[in-house]
């Protein structure tokens, strides 16, 4: 039997590979999110700092706006520097109403999102993400009575 190398055999076929930007595997069989999927594992990164804080009572996140390139993989670290629980959710703007609409409804659920995640007061967390898609999107705090005051931060991926 004649063997060739998968490489070989596909370009007998037309077939082509490419060196392409990583992908990640997915987490969860629902990762299908317009602003990206979550990555495992050690990837080249561009890391970023998220920080929830209050100030005169009332919640900021900073920045308020991220930039990054279609493909970039970015290592989120986002500290919750507040004495409350917050929410930090990346995606659409539909999307995250649709996320705040089912904590509206069911706040005490357990939630464990791939998009997402949930800080403790005064506590740091880490997320790892590929942004495939192009536009505009936002991460956000959904928690029930955060997500009504409209706490979020754009992100633009060109």
């Amino acid at each position: 039997m004649l063997r060739i190398p998968i490489v070989a055999a596909a370009m007998i076929a037309g077939t082509t590979f490419s060196a392409a930007t990583p992908r990640g595997p997915a987490v969860d069989a629902h990762y299908n999110y317009a602003a990206g999927q979550p990555v495992k594992g050690k990837w080249k990164s561009t890391p970023v700092a998220v920080v929830y804080s209050e100030k005169d009572g009332k919640l900021e996140i900073t920045p308020g706006q991220l930039k990054f390139k279609q493909g970039q993989v970015v290592k989120f670290s986002i500290r919750n520097d507040t004495a409350v629980k917050h929410e930090f959710v990346l995606g659409t703007t539909t999307e995250n109403l649709g996320h705040a609409e089912t904590m509206r409804i069911s706040p005490d659920l357990e939630r464990h999102e791939v998009n997402g995640r949930v800080m403790k007061p005064s506590s740091t967390v880490e997320l790892q993400w590929q942004f495939i898609n192009t536009g505009k999107f936002e991460f956000a705090c959904l928690v029930p009575g955060h997500a009504e005051k409209e706490i979020r931060g754009e992100v633009i991926v060109e």
